[in-house]
């Protein structure tokens, strides 16, 4: 993590959601943004050193924002099979925690890319797999956990909430909180669904909290490193986003009693070199505000 504060570069978009370009019908939400980044490429800062958020873009040369994260109107990707109603964009849901409700959860997506079948020898790897919060009173931004990726499947649509494990798909690597997954005609119908542990918000310092950005960084990688390389025959696509939780240890329910989606970023198409996936909820409408006295 780099130490300083960079010169911020406004990149200001209000956003509106609605059909995409793949003629989806995608349900319109009125809600408008003004993100910030600085000249490479960066989220803010804040005027804390140590609280830095730096490097949302694993590679220099990317062009994508927080900006582009939610304000296009599709997604870099078509996620196979998906629900229609955040297959083809962005979604916006609860950006405000329900008032009582005491934890948020960090969860990330990995799927085929529609209308391309599995390589035989190709993975995604998963790292920094992230989620910071900004408390109203203090005006800083916090890391609320950086957290190992989890490895549960799940249908593609996520029917039933059917899920499984499928130990011989992962491989993980705790010292430095990655994991590479396998998807191929064994996997079939199923995304990879990794998320964080449930996380008081209280402990996290963040009792306020008032905004979150989740981030996960995504490459293809070869699964047997002795066998062919196909990775330029591979299609998949990523994104990531965050649930506020009502209470700690609590599971999900159908009703949706227990938990509520904050929202999910574009799905960006995952290559050979790092890239970062991530999802924002900072408003336009005291947006300046939060960068002058986080900034100063």
């Amino acid at each position: 993590m780099k130490k300083g504060i960079s010169i911020l570069a406004s990149l200001a978009m209000a956003l509106s959601f609605g059909v995409s370009a793949v003629n989806a019908s995608v349900p319109p939400v009125n809600v408008n943004y003004k993100i910030y980044t600085n000249y490479d490429g960066n989220l803010i800062t804040s005027k804390n050193a140590r609280l830095i958020i730096k490097n949302l873009s694993a590679s220099k040369n990317s062009t994508y924002t927080p900006k582009t994260s939610m304000s296009a109107n599709s997604h870099e990707g078509i996620p196979n099979g998906a629900p229609t109603d955040w297959k083809y964009g962005p979604r916006i849901e609860n950006l405000t925690r329900p008032n009582g409700w005491s934890a948020v959860g960090l969860w990330g997506q990995i799927y085929l890319e529609e209308g391309y079948s599995y390589p035989t020898n190709t993975a995604v790897e998963i790292r920094n797999f992230k989620m910071y919060g900004y408390s109203e009173k203090t005006k800083e931004w916090k890391l609320i956990t950086h957290s190992m990726p989890g490895d549960v499947f799940y249908k593609e649509d996520f029917a039933g909430d059917a899920n499984k494990t499928m130990p011989s798909k992962i491989k993980k690597n705790t010292a430095n909180k990655s994991l590479i997954v396998k998807l191929d005609k064994n996997t079939k119908g199923y995304n990879l669904h990794p998320f964080s542990k449930q996380i008081n918000t209280r402990n996290a310092g963040l009792s306020d909290v008032k905004y979150v950005i989740s981030q996960m960084d995504v490459r293809l990688v070869k699964w047997n490193k002795n066998k062919v390389d196909d990775r330029n025959k591979a299609h998949f696509v990523a994104n990531v986003g965050g649930d506020w939780w009502r209470n700690m240890g609590d599971v999900w329910q159908p009703d949706w009693s227990t938990n509520k989606g904050i929202a999910q970023g574009q799905f960006r198409t995952i290559t050979k070199k790092w890239k970062t996936c991530y999802m924002t909820t900072i408003p336009v409408d005291n947006y300046d505000q939060i960068i002058k006295e986080t900034t100063k």
